[in-house]
């Protein structure tokens, strides 16, 4: 037996730590299911049009825990940052989300940005397209507010080349 080669003192050292260390894991939250990471949402950029006024950008976004609880889905589903290699100045003017009306279906936000000035050529390199789901920036506009509990989400990156598409008459 384990206790009688180490002696009774030690014995109970050993015990009290034990003891003491699985209270602590209760305290904290412990490790069972209701801890388990969540699944984070998965975003898609399914669809990047440019004519010569606009870029338009749309996503999916699927496996979003506890989205139809959400009534501050702006606070969550933040704007776009966008970075072109030509340093075309693109200004954000409108957006538009589609809540999933059953389950299984995606979330689908759709973003726009004029384009200032003229097009360097036929097509746009898109080097930074940056979607966050979290907290998005107006939480953090003053330094004295405390800081956020909400976790961010996601933070989903990717690179595209976006053609001219031709005006239709």
């Amino acid at each position: 037996m384990l206790a009688a080669k180490i002696g009774p003192r030690r014995h109970f050292a050993f015990t009290a730590s034990l003891v003491f260390g699985l209270l602590l894991v209760g305290l904290a939250g412990g490790c069972g299911p209701r801890n388990a990471p969540q699944a984070s949402p998965q975003v898609t950029l399914t669809t990047a049009t440019l004519t010569p006024e606009t870029l338009t950008l749309v996503f999916e976004i699927r496996g979003w825990p506890g989205l139809h609880e959400q009534d501050d889905i702006q606070d969550w589903l933040c704007r776009p940052y966008v970075h072109t290699r030509e340093q075309v100045p693109l200004t954000f003017f409108y957006s538009e989300v589609h809540l999933p009306r059953t389950p299984g279906e995606p979330l689908r936000a759709e973003y726009r940005y004029h384009i200032q000035g003229a097009l360097p050529g036929p097509e746009l390199h898109l080097d930074t397209v940056r979607l966050v789901i979290g907290p998005c920036a107006p939480s953090f506009e003053e330094s004295n507010l405390r800081p956020s509990n909400r976790p961010l989400l996601v933070d989903y990156h990717t690179q595209v080349v976006v053609r001219v598409q031709k005006e239709r008459p």
